[in-house]
């Protein structure tokens, strides 16, 4: 049973939410691919060959950033993030609520502070012409691509915190028990 609509624009989002997580995951899926086989390739040309690849620190720099903010996004909306529940249980309705809005709050505020310094780092990379040391790699496309998925990481949460407001609490493990 569809409960939208065929022409509303509600399938439309949820259709294109859904191939934007598909293509967040697929994106991290294949570079976690890279990584594993860059580093076996690299460990038997090292020790079998004595023949290391070169730019492998560089590669793996780069590509460890891609995960980590590719999939920033997706754990950020599956509130996956690592929490500690030592005092949840001293919350419950509106005070569960006020926690839930201060939160989420906070990781707003901190979230955008990093999106801000991210693309500043990388204007102040761009300008100097910063490069890698090996590859010889400008590092600023690297800063861009950290930021622009931590701001939508930020836009992510400003929505959970409407959310918060609005009075939906959200499912935690402990209230699944």
């Amino acid at each position: 049973m569809n409960i939208f609509k065929e022409d509303s624009g509600a399938v439309t989002s949820v259709r294109v939410g859904f191939w934007f997580r598909k293509s967040l995951g697929w994106l991290t899926g294949l570079v976690l691919f890279f990584m594993m086989s860059l580093t076996t390739v690299d460990v038997i040309a090292r020790f079998v060959f004595s023949k290391p690849l070169s730019g492998t620190f560089e590669l793996m720099e780069f590509s460890l950033a891609i995960v980590i903010f590719s999939v920033l996004p997706l754990v950020t909306w599956d509130r996956d993030h690592i929490s500690v529940s030592l005092f949840d249980g001293f919350f419950r309705g509106a005070l569960r609520r006020l926690q839930q809005i201060l939160i989420t709050g906070f990781s707003v505020v901190a979230m955008s502070v990093i999106t801000v310094r991210m693309w500043m780092q990388g204007v102040q990379l761009d300008e100097t012409g910063a490069t890698t040391g090996f590859l010889l790699w400008p590092r600023a496309p690297i800063a861009f691509f950290m930021s622009t998925f931590a701001g939508l990481s930020c836009l992510i949460l400003i929505g959970l915190f409407f959310y918060a407001c609005a009075g939906k609490i959200y499912p935690d493990y402990q209230d699944n028990q």
